[in-house]
């Protein structure tokens, strides 16, 4: 199966709650990168769901 790569923008509650979705229920989908204005939660949420980029 090809995956489609995404990336989540923003992950404050909402956008986290998009991206633990994403991990758990579409497994034909890849999360690449998250990202954030707020650098910390967002290499928090990276390390969190083991996504490389942020």
């Amino acid at each position: 199966m090809v995956k489609m790569g995404v990336a989540v923008i923003g992950v404050g509650t909402l956008g986290r709650r998009h991206a633990e979705n994403l991990r758990r229920n579409a497994p034909e989908a890849e999360i690449l990168a998250v990202c954030d204005s707020n650098l910390q939660r967002a290499g928090e949420v990276a390390a969190e769901l083991e996504i490389a980029h942020f």
